[in-house]
């Protein structure tokens, strides 16, 4: 665990692999809490930081507003430049 923002963020397990040969991709879950609210943890540039870390696809559990009325979000890492990480708010889908 560290220090993250308003809070503190931790990566946990062995991840999922997917892909093949070189395209193998390790992806990871993250846990956050935060005293950030839901519109702060969806401000633009919130996980710029760990953009390095991050990859397209990992998941975030975000426990938030933890000093006003707790919440409990996931979210999914949407895209990665490298130096800019976006997020959108997890929604279940079903097969089609």
């Amino acid at each position: 665990m560290r220090p993250f923002q308003n809070g503190t963020i931790r990566r946990y397990g062995a991840g999922v692999s997917y892909g093949t040969g070189a395209n193998v991709k390790q992806l990871s879950a993250w846990d956050y809490a935060t005293t950030d609210d839901k519109a702060a943890i969806e401000t633009a540039g919130h996980f710029n930081a760990l953009a390095g870390e991050m990859s397209i696809g990992d998941t975030i559990k975000i426990r938030a507003d933890l000093d006003g009325t707790p919440a409990l979000y996931e979210y999914i890492v949407s895209a990665n430049t490298g130096s800019a990480v976006t997020v959108a708010l997890s929604t279940a889908t079903a097969a089609a």
